[in-house]
């Protein structure tokens, strides 16, 4: 016999208290005798025996009663008993915990259904708990037998924005089996995302032998819909001053019934600036766009939110954006005996600029060879080489290391440019150049561009118009050889010649083109798609913007200057007081990194009260999915191993043998109703 609460086994000491009444307190007796009362002193004499026998069954009804009612209070089992066990219970922390459920998120709905699970272990079991997403956090580090305890612990416990699968976060187990070497894990999760058969069967298997895993599922239905927002970015990449630009946001929507006139609101610097309505169709993605005019080139924060629904923290996307301050382009024409034709290609390039240059946001120096500034090139954002081959190895030096320090180099070949030159400049700085020459080829007809060969933003504009392809003709064109690793933007139809390839090398990008903005090579310059391209080539040899963007979960790295070295910070966080962190000079840099539990938001670096330019990091969720994984998905994972079950319906008994409570509940009023019975008899009398 075993007994689920043996605490309460202290109240049989109460049947006691009667026997020692009875028999050790007795009530001091005076005798008195008169004439009258020896006549009834004889007649009781007579019934004293069958009155004390009377009195003994209703002692030992009473102090039965008392045995029985303390025995069942402590709910004994009999039968075989359930074996104690090593329990470890997790708690999954990702995203898609934080949805509501009747009016409970699912997180605090795991956290009941892991008290009601340890409470159900036999007696002598050890419990731990903790939180698992990417990584596993023990609220409690060591096993206790204490629930009490354990519950307590547990109620640290907060949800995370990390996403990841069942999958991915079973290797996260292997240490934390290594240090506290529980006999049992039960993870108690929507199991949202459970990843791919195979690799659940693999990840099972390197669990150690011992080891049962129990999945103990919080939710089977979604009871309402949800929609995210995620991926603010630019359009065009990098953002220029004092021009417009366009800002997307993705806005994913997973419910049953469509949505009209979705309000989406734009804020900047929290702010809110501009409001967007949307008709949502079930689970589809919608592109939502806004613009935007920056008029400085400070750091801006910017977000896009939407009206609360089932997971409000997916609900508003982040981004940080510093703006370029006026672009500065140098471009160097080619030699002199075709001065004519040089400045025509770079008349055509200069003017697909015009607007920008009125906005003040692009300024563009023309050079030629002689007064090209090679010292100052670090002056320059952008440097563009059209119909120019003069490159000597100190040339091709001080380009390499403009590149190579953030720069965009774009290369227009021409008449004046001799592959053999180009191609020992490529020789010399292998990783600068994208591609070679092997020879130029011409034809009267020309070629037109494949658009379904165009791969890159450079030529984004033939997608919307793929007959623009045909219409741009190439009547001569240099025949570019890539090199390893280099992309290739599209390719010419017939002959199928790149019409330009590009590569990154050190934090800046190179982009080689076959042709030069001369009409006795191509018709291009003077058709509208050549002021796209223009701009869109600029662009992107800049190379991506500085992503000031983490994962949730991932650490913030913040580099300072080096005399900022051990001074003290504070970072603001949302939703949270600022924690102070203190600035590290190491490995010849000066830097600050925290990593925490991470609320989706901005985190910004200060001193004394004053944001630091540049020092915000942007933390947003991707994890929005909060459909749970149905029974028949989990019975297929149980599958796998026989070492995983799916727990059934949490509060029933888990306890071996037969509860025998009721059946001593019964006999006690039995006992009560004899004593009772006896009571009333004597009195009778």
């Amino acid at each position: 016999m075993i007994f689920l609460h043996p605490l309460l086994l202290a109240g049989l000491s109460l049947a006691a208290i009667a026997p020692i009444v009875y028999f050790f307190v007795k009530r001091k007796k005076r005798h008195l005798r008169w004439a009258a009362f020896e006549i009834l002193r004889r007649a009781l004499q007579r019934r004293r025996k069958r009155v004390e026998k009377e009195n003994l069954w209703q002692l030992v009804l009473r102090t039965l009663a008392i045995f029985l009612l303390a025995l069942a209070i402590s709910r004994p089992l009999i039968g075989p008993s359930a074996s104690s066990e090593q329990l470890l219970v997790l708690i999954d922390g990702t995203y898609s915990m934080q949805a509501l459920e009747d009016g409970v998120t699912r997180f605090e709905k795991a956290k009941k259904l892991a008290k009601a699970r340890m409470e159900q272990a036999a007696a002598g079991s050890t419990f731990a708990v903790g939180r698992i997403d990417q990584q596993v956090e023990l609220a409690l580090n060591r096993m206790t037998g204490s629930v009490a305890e354990a519950v307590a612990a547990m109620e640290i416990l907060k949800p995370t924005a990390v996403s990841v699968n069942l999958a991915g976060a079973l290797p996260r187990l292997l240490p934390v089996i290594e240090e506290l070497k529980p006999g049992k894990i039960a993870i108690v999760s929507d199991f949202n995302a459970l990843g791919g058969q195979k690799e659940l069967e693999q990840r099972l298997a390197a669990l150690p032998p011992a080891v049962q895993v129990e999945l103990i599922p919080v939710s089977t239905a979604l009871a309402t819909s949800n929609y995210s927002l995620t991926n603010l970015a630019s359009d065009s990449g990098t953002v220029l001053m004092n021009r417009p630009v366009t800002f997307g946001v993705d806005v994913a929507y997973d419910g049953e019934a469509p949505i009209a006139d979705f309000k989406l609101t734009l804020y900047f610097d929290d702010r809110p600036v501009d409001q967007l309505l949307l008709d949502l169709k079930p689970m589809q993605r919608t592109r939502a766009q806004f613009l935007l005019t920056f008029r400085d080139d400070r750091p801006h924060r910017v977000a896009v939110g939407g009206p609360s629904d089932a997971l409000a923290v997916d609900n508003t996307a982040y981004a940080y954006v510093t703006p370029r301050p006026v672009l500065r382009i140098a471009a160097l024409e080619g030699g002199k005996e075709l001065a004519q034709a040089s400045e025509r290609e770079l008349l055509f390039f200069e003017s697909s600029f015009a607007n920008l240059m009125q906005q003040q946001a692009v300024q563009i120096d023309r050079f030629g060879g002689a007064s090209f500034p090679w010292g100052k090139l670090d002056e320059y954002a952008v440097v563009v080489l059209a119909n120019y081959g003069e490159i000597g190895p100190a040339q091709g030096e001080a380009l390499g290391h403009h590149v190579r320090r953030g720069g965009g180099l774009l290369f227009f070949p021409g008449d004046a440019v001799r592959k053999e030159d180009i191609n020992a400049w490529a020789q010399r700085d292998p990783d600068l150049l994208p591609a070679t020459i092997e020879g130029v080829e011409a034809s009267e007809e020309g070629w037109g561009i494949s658009v379904k060969t165009v791969g890159s933003p450079v030529l984004r504009f033939l997608k919307e118009d793929e007959a623009a392809g045909e219409r741009i003709r190439f009547k001569r064109i240099a025949v570019l050889k890539p090199a390893e690793g280099a992309s290739v933007l599209a390719r010419l139809g017939g002959p199928g010649h790149p019409f330009g390839v590009s590569r990154g090398c050190g934090r800046g990008w190179t982009f080689f083109f076959g042709f030069t903005a001369n009409r006795a090579w191509t018709e291009f310059p003077i058709l509208p798609g050549y002021v796209a391209f223009s701009i869109r080539a600029v662009l992107e040899a800049l190379g991506p913007p500085p992503k000031n963007d983490i994962l949730p979960g991932e650490t913030m790295v913040f580099a300072l200057p080096p005399e900022m070295a051990d001074q003290e910070l504070a970072l603001a966080a949302p939703q949270r007081a600022p924690v102070k962190v203190r600035a590290v000079f190491k490995d010849e840099r000066t830097e600050v990194r925290y990593a925490s539990t991470l609320e989706p938001g901005f985190y910004q670096l200060r001193r004394d009260e004053t944001e630091l330019t540049g020092q915000t990091v942007n933390i947003d969720g991707h994890d929005s999915e909060l459909t749970p994984a149905a029974p028949s998905e989990l019975a297929a994972v149980a599958q796998l191993s026989d070492r995983v079950s799916v727990a059934g319906e949490v509060g029933e008994s888990r306890h071996a043998g037969l509860p025998i409570s009721w059946p001593l509940v019964i006999l006690a009023v039995l006992c009560v109703a004899g004593e009772t019975w006896f009571s009333f008899k004597g009195r009778m009398r």
